[in-house]
């Protein structure tokens, strides 16, 4: 533990990687606060609650996590239609990643029973912008139908990640790479 990072950040970073590991319902708030090296009492006095503290966890981490894929992609390639193709590439590589246990917006959506909770809203919001990072490649490209390009995609992106974390090493990832390249030879008219 960084005694020297930001109160919030130090508490932010704690929680979240307890989360993604073991689960939000099984990471208690005494045990983040042990983990971010702080009281009970100054964990609540930052957040509230921990229910506001799961939603500043997944709003802390989205932009990072977002952008770890797109700019993955991005730097693959500079035609929309690679960086598409790439995106896949990226994430097969985060499934041999240490500690890989699936998508923290998933999880958390899975494990939060209150679909109008504002976590559950962040979880929504992550899937959505990537999607529209998706669409917005699909229609630069000039790919048929971006819209709908965009959800079979991200169908087949969220699909690959419960497999890997349901299966494992089981799971291969090519079959996940060469279904992205069907589906975006079909809307580019090649099949």
């Amino acid at each position: 533990m960084d005694r020297g990072e930001p109160l919030r950040q130090r508490v932010l970073r704690a929680a979240g990687d307890l989360f993604y590991a073991e689960g939000i319902t099984a990471s208690g708030v005494d045990r983040v606060a042990a983990a971010a090296g702080i009281s009970k009492r100054t964990l609540y006095k930052q957040f509230g609650s921990k229910d506001a503290l799961v939603t500043a966890c997944l709003l802390a981490r989205d932009a990072p996590i977002r952008a770890n894929f797109t700019r993955g992609a991005e730097a693959s390639s500079d035609d929309p239609r690679g960086q598409l193709e790439a995106l896949f590439v990226v994430l097969t590589g985060w499934f041999d990643r240490p500690g890989f246990r699936g998508c923290p917006y998933v999880n958390a959506a899975a494990e939060l029973p209150d679909a109008d909770s504002p976590a559950r809203q962040v979880a929504r919001d992550h899937k959505g912008e990537l999607r529209g990072w998706v669409r917005d490649r699909a229609r630069a490209a000039g790919l048929a139908d971006p819209e709908g390009l965009s959800w079979q995609l991200m169908a087949l992106f969220d699909g690959a990640i419960a497999q890997r974390l349901v299966l494992g090493r089981d799971a291969p990832a090519e079959p996940v790479r060469a279904a992205a390249s069907t589906l975006l030879d079909a809307a580019a008219g090649l099949s």
